[in-house]
């Protein structure tokens, strides 16, 4: 019954649907053999609004699926449309991997209760009373595969919160340090290349300027139109822009992320000359944030 290797291309038998009452609407399924399938697609995208390529690219990639690819007319559909469609089992297990949190706000009740009602309204059309109770073994080594796997689910999702959270300062940094063109002001640059001066003090945005003066990558020219902009072979490193501070305009050099290091350690290099261990400037994992040059 695992159809997942057949290319979603390929020709699909016709089947009936069938429409299985539910909040109030329907869940579409049809029997593949003597076995019921529920068509997925419609209730992950129209009901609960999630993307169905994503939804199908996690479905197929179980090796535990089990579903079956039919040409059916879903109620509310004028054409006949080629649909997968997965056993209970499956469909059970698929509400279970569901985090309600990360669903619209819009849907999320009616995610849970799927989750909680769904499984027994399918099996009580199909089966009825009689067939549930035999199956009772079953239920119950469903219930525990579900609670193993909300437990895991739970794992997951705290350790992806616990890396967030170690991501946060850093993002945090990167949003302030960054720009709308994406640069660096100087200030901030001076501030998390985690170098101090000679006396102690962190390096400030005025030593930090001073200091690429002195080593050849911004140009001195007090009061002309070329103060403070790069020499020709750094300028890919720094950009210059006119603004405004006070009654004055006056050229104010940005540090370019990618370059941001090599920027460090040039002035650790003249502060502190002859040294070989400096400070490892912290901007090496913003720049990392951001994607490179």
């Amino acid at each position: 019954m695992t159809e997942i290797a057949r290319s979603e291309s390929a020709p699909a038998p016709r089947a009936e649907v069938i429409a299985v009452p539910f909040l109030g609407g329907h869940i579409p399924c049809f029997m593949d053999g003597d076995e019921p399938m529920v068509v997925i697609k419609p209730i992950a995208e129209d009901v609960m609004g999630l993307s169905w390529p994503r939804q199908f690219t996690k479905i197929s990639a179980d090796p535990t699926a089990c579903v079956a690819f039919r040409a059916i007319q879903v109620p509310g559909d004028d054409q006949t449309r080629k649909h997968m469609g997965v056993s209970l089992e499956t469909f059970t297990l698929w509400l279970a991997r569901l985090q309600p949190s990360r669903i619209k706000v819009g849907a999320r009740d009616t995610v849970i209760a799927y989750q909680h009602r769904a499984a027994r309204v399918l099996r009580d059309h199909f089966f009825g009373e009689a067939r549930r109770e035999l199956s009772k073994a079953d239920w119950i080594r469903q219930a525990l595969e579900i609670e193993e796997e909300r437990e895991r689910l739970a794992t997951e999702n705290a350790e992806l919160q616990a890396e967030n959270a170690a991501m946060l300062p850093t993002i945090e940094a990167y949003e302030q340090t960054v720009e709308a063109r994406g640069l660096i002001p100087m200030a901030v640059f001076a501030q998390q290349s985690g170098l101090v001066r000679p006396n102690g003090r962190p390096l400030g945005e005025r030593t930090a300027i001073d200091a690429l003066r002195e080593v050849g990558v911004l140009k001195a020219a007090a009061g002309g139109e070329l103060h403070n902009t790069p020499y020709q072979e750094h300028a890919h490193r720094i950009v210059t822009k006119v603004e405004r501070r006070g009654p004055v305009t006056v050229n104010v050099p940005y540090v370019v992320p990618a370059h941001a290091q090599y920027l460090a350690a040039r002035i650790g290099e003249h502060l502190y000359p002859g040294r070989e261990r400096l400070p490892r400037p912290r901007l090496g994992r913003l720049r990392a944030i951001e994607g490179g040059a």
